[in-house]
């Protein structure tokens, strides 16, 4: 489509092709679990390029997410997967509020409830 037709060789690209793939099939489950593993390897060859791309970071996370609550394979694994890429992002972009909302939310899902409430009122008091 004219919207992927980003030069294959930059993250940008594999990040753009992930998206759409995520993006236009998010109301269709059966759809969207069956372009997840090509929505996996363009994160990967993105991740590969350039491995401290925030965007494909997030994605990555937000793949993990539907992998884990779709009960695909070991939810706490990949929960605790998504956790850690998640954590790196919210230290290394301490303003994106988003990123420590996740953070606590995934904190709380694996029962880290002292380290959840933190962050919680961290996400809620950045300006």
């Amino acid at each position: 489509s004219r919207y992927t037709n980003l030069a294959p060789e930059e993250p940008k690209g594999f990040v753009a092709k992930a998206k759409l793939l995520l993006y236009e099939n998010y109301f269709y489950p059966n759809r969207l679990f069956s372009i997840l593993p090509e929505v996996e390897e363009n994160l990967s060859n993105a991740l590969n390029i350039e491995p401290k791309n925030e965007e494909a970071r997030f994605l990555k996370v937000y793949y993990n997410l539907i992998q884990a609550y779709s009960g695909k394979g070991n939810s706490e694994e990949i929960l605790r997967t998504a956790f850690r890429t998640i954590y790196e992002l919210a230290r290394e972009f301490p303003e994106n509020k988003l990123y420590h909302m996740i953070e606590a939310t995934l904190a709380w899902d694996l029962k880290e409830n002292r380290f959840a409430s933190f962050h919680y009122r961290r996400a809620l008091q950045i300006d």
